[in-house]
C-alpha cells in the first residue's frame, strides 16, 4: 500500500502530515545489531515503542531507515512534527484516529516514526512541563497501541530528551528508551568505504577511509561520528570529481582545513617559531625558551593522551607581554589570533559563578575544534570557579548540563596572573645591576626564583597548591627595561605610522623625543622597576595617534604635506628639579613654500596672482593646514589684494613656527 492510494476524504491528515518512511539504497553497515532490537521492541506485547536518543549526526534517521528496509511486514510513515503545530489543537488527536482507522482497514501494523520527537512536547503549549492536548492522545493509544495495531518509534537526541521528555513521567514510561551509541571505528570505516564506492562511485587508496575517521575524530572531537567522517568525505570527492582526479589525501588536508581553519600537514619548525615569537614579544627570552618542549611535544604529538595539548601559567606584573605571547602562539600554533579565546576570570569573582564559568569554556569546547583557551587574570576569579580547571588540566574533559562530556584535548591552556609582583619588582631590580657582570648566570638565577613564584601563588587565597601542581609550566615573563620599552614605543608607532601612510598616502614623521617622552615621562605605574609596556602603548594610541588624527581630519581633500610628531616643552625627565612636567605631545603640518606655490597654481591659474617667498626659511612646521592657508589667500583676494608674500618663521625652542602672508 502506498500514500498515494488512499481517499484523501478519508485520510486528509494522513495525507496532509504523513510520509512514508524511506529505504536506504543498501544496507547500512555496523548497526545490525541496533536494527535487531528494535524489531525485537517492536514484538513486545505490553510497551512495542521505541524511543531512540542520541548526539546529533549518530544516524538516528538512518537506523530507522534500515529497519523499514528490513521490517517487510509493518507500513512506516513519518509524521512531520514541524508542520503539524501549526495546525488546529486537536490535529495530533485527529492524526491518531486516522492512523487507527487506516490499521483496521488494511490489516497491517502501522509504525509512526517521529523524528525530532521533542517537538510535540512544544505542540500548543509554551511550558514543556505542562500536559497538552498533542501529548494526552499519544499517551492514551500508547497504553494499548498493540490492540489497536499501532506503533510508535520515535527519535531525539541525549540533550533534548533529558530537557523536554524525561519530566513526561507517563509519557517516558510508555516508551522503550533506546540509547543508540556512537558507530564504531570500524563501522565508521567501512561506511566511509562504502560511501566512495556506491554512492560517490570515486577512486581511492585502501588506506583512507582510515586517515579520515582518525583525523576527523582528533580534530573535530565534539563532533559525532559517522556524519562528521562523512560530511569530510562528501567534501574529498567533491573537490576530487571536479579536478577529475582520484580522492587523495591532500583533499584530506583541505577539508579539514575548510571546515576547521587547521593544516593538518602543518610541520613545525621550532627555531623559526621561537624566533618569531622573540620578535614578537620583547625581552621574554627567558620565557620563551620554558615553553619550548611544550612546543615540541605537541610538535610530534607526544603529548600525553587524554590531556590538552598543554597548560602554562604565564605570570609577571600587568603589560610585560602575558597576552601577546598567547596571541603569538595562537598565530603560530593554529593559524591565527582567531584561534585565541579568551575568558575574563574578573567576571567569575563570585562563588556563585562557577556555573557561568563552565558554560563559558563548554561554548568554546562547542564553537571551535582547538585552539588556545586563555583564563586572563586567574586571581580575579574566586577560588572555587578555579578549582573548577582542576578536572580540566587532569582529563581534559567538560561535562555540560545534559551531561554531555566534550574533548578538549586538542587545546592549549594558558593562564595569566599578576600575583607576586614585589619578586618581580626584586627580579627587575638585581638583573639590573648584575646583567653587566660576565660570570652571571641569568637563566640559573630566574630559575632559582621560580620556585619563589610558586610558592607565592600557591598561597593566594584564591589558588591552592594542586591547581598551580595541574599546570605544565609556571612561565615567569620578567619587567621590561627603558631599552626593550624604546623598542616595543617605536615598533607601535611605526605600525601606526604605516596605516596612516597607506590609508591616506600623508607621510608622517617622528622627532626623536616623542619615544622619549613617551617611555620616561609616561611610564609610570605603583612599581616603576617592574618594568609595563601597557601604558606607554595606551599614551601611543590615545594621545600621539590623537594628535595625528585631529591634523589629519582639519585638512582638505588632496592635502598630503608630512605631518610631524613633536615634544613641546621640557619634560619632567630633562629638568630633574620640576615636580611638574610641562612637556605635550603635539602634531603639526609640515607646510612649504613649494606646497603653497603649487595649490596655489592648481587654484589661480590665469588669474594674475604673484606668489613670492621673503625668508631664506621657506617651510616651517605649523598648526595651519594649507587647507587654512589657501583659506586665508581667498579671504584677501575677495579684498582685492593681487601680490603675496610668504615669511617662514620658525620658533628654535620648540621646532615649531607659523608662515606669515603679506
Amino acid at each position: 500500500m502506498k500514500l498515494s492510494e488512499l481517499k484523501k476524504e478519508k485520510y486528509p491528515y494522513i495525507l496532509k502530515f504523513c510520509s512514508e518512511v524511506s529505504c536506504p539504497d543498501r544496507k547500512v553497515i555496523g548497526r545490525e545489531e541496533d536494527v535487531k532490537e528494535i524489531l525485537i521492541s517492536l514484538e513486545k506485547d505490553i510497551k512495542p515503542n521505541v524511543l531512540i536518543t542520541a548526539d546529533p549526526g549518530s544516524g538516528k534517521t538512518t537506523l530507522v531507515k534500515e529497519v523499514r528496509r528490513v521490517d517487510v511486514k509493518r507500513y512506516y510513515l513519518e509524521v512531520n512534527l514541524s508542520r503539524i503545530k501549526n495546525e488546529s489543537s486537536d490535529a495530533f488527536k485527529i492524526l491518531i484516529d486516522e492512523m487507527i482507522e487506516l490499521a483496521k482497514e488494511t490489516g497491517k501494523d502501522i509504525v509512526l516514526f517521529m523524528d525530532e520527537f521533542h517537538q510535540l512536547m512544544n505542540l500548543n503549549s509554551s511550558d514543556a512541563s505542562t500536559s497538552n492536548d498533542s501529548v494526552d492522545p499519544i499517551k492514551t493509544i500508547l497504553e494499548t497501541s498493540g490492540k489497536y495495531n499501532i506503533k510508535f518509534l520515535a527519535a531525539t537526541t541525549e540533550d533534548e530528551f533529558l530537557r523536554f521528555i524525561e519530566s513526561q513521567g507517563a509519557l517516558n514510561e510508555r516508551f522503550a528508551r533506546y540509547r543508540l551509541e556512537t558507530l564504531s571505528e570500524s563501522g565508521t570505516i567501512a561506511t566511509i568505504r562504502d560511501f566512495f564506492q556506491n554512492t560517490a562511485k570515486v577512486q581511492f587508496s585502501p588506506d583512507l577511509p582510515k586517515k579520515i575517521f582518525e583525523f576527523t575524530k582528533r580534530y573535530m572531537p565534539n563532533r559525532q561520528q559517522p556524519r562528521v567522517s562523512l560530511d569530510t568525505s562528501d567534501e574529498m570527492q567533491a573537490q576530487a570529481k571536479y579536478e577529475k582526479v582520484p580522492v587523495k589525501y591532500e583533499h584530506l588536508v583541505k577539508a579539514i582545513k575548510k571546515s576547521e581553519g587547521i593544516d593538518i600537514d602543518f610541520h613545525f619548525d621550532i627555531t623559526k617559531i621561537k624566533a618569531y615569537l622573540n620578535q614578537r614579544v620583547l625581552s621574554q627570552s627567558y620565557a620563551i625558551n620554558k615553553i619550548e618542549n611544550i612546543l615540541y611535544l605537541i610538535s610530534v604529538g607526544l603529548n600525553p593522551p587524554g590531556k590538552p595539548l598543554g597548560s602554562i601559567i604565564l605570570t609577571g606584573p600587568s603589560g610585560v607581554g602575558k597576552t601577546e605571547l598567547a596571541k603569538a602562539l595562537a598565530c603560530v600554533l593554529f593559524n591565527g589570533e582567531k584561534q585565541l579565546n579568551r575568558i575574563d576570570m574578573a567576571e567569575f569573582s563570585d562563588e556563585k559563578d562557577v556555573g557561568n564559568f563552565r558554560d563559558s569554556v563548554i561554548k568554546i569546547a562547542k564553537k571551535k575544534s582547538s585552539g588556545i583557551i586563555l583564563f586572563d587574570e586567574m586571581e580575579k576569579a574566586s577560588k572555587k570557579v578555579n578549582q573548577t580547571l582542576l578536572n580540566v588540566l587532569d582529563d581534559a574533559i567538560i561535562t555540560d548540563e545534559y551531561h554531555k562530556k566534550l574533548n578538549l584535548d586538542t587545546f592549549l591552556m594558558i593562564g595569566t596572573s599578576n600575583v607576586g609582583h614585589e619578586v618581580y619588582a626584586e627580579i627587575t631590580k638585581y638583573l639590573s645591576e648584575e646583567r653587566s657582570k660576565s660570570d652571571f648566570d641569568e637563566e640559573e638565577y630566574i630559575d632559582e626564583k621560580v620556585t619563589m613564584i610558586k610558592r607565592v601563588l600557591e598561597n593566594h587565597p584564591n589558588f591552592s597548591p594542586e591547581l598551580i601542581a595541574r599546570f605544565d609550566e609556571v612561565v615567569p615573563l620578567l619587567g621590561l627595561t627603558n631599552n626593550v620599552l624604546f623598542d616595543i614605543v617605536e615598533n607601535k608607532m611605526d605600525e601606526y605610522k604605516e596605516k596612516i601612510e597607506s590609508i591616506f598616502q600623508i607621510p608622517v614623521i617622528y622627532d626623536k623625543k616623542v619615544s622619549d617622552f613617551v617611555v620616561y615621562e609616561k611610564n609610570f605605574t605603583g612599581d616603576k622597576t617592574a618594568g609595563n609596556a601597557r601604558t606607554p602603548l595606551q599614551y601611543v594610541k590615545n594621545i600621539v595617534m590623537g594628535e595625528i588624527a585631529k591634523q589629519i581630519a582639519f585638512r582638505g581633500d588632496n592635502d598630503l604635506t608630512p605631518i610631524v610628531v613633536k615634544q613641546i616643552g621640557k619634560a619632567q625627565y630633562e629638568d630633574k628639579m620640576s615636580k611638574k612636567t610641562r612637556a605635550k605631545i603635539k602634531a603639526f603640518n609640515r607646510i612649504s613654500y613649494t606646497d603653497i606655490l603649487q595649490k596655489g597654481k592648481e587654484k589661480y591659474s590665469g588669474q594674475g596672482i604673484r606668489f613670492g617667498v621673503a625668508t631664506d626659511r621657506r617651510s616651517v612646521d605649523s598648526e595651519l593646514t594649507l587647507r587654512q592657508i589657501i583659506e586665508e589667500i581667498d579671504g584677501r583676494l575677495n579684498q582685492g589684494q593681487k601680490s603675496f608674500s610668504f615669511s617662514f618663521v620658525n620658533d628654535e625652542e620648540n621646532g615649531t613656527g607659523i608662515v606669515k602672508i603679506d
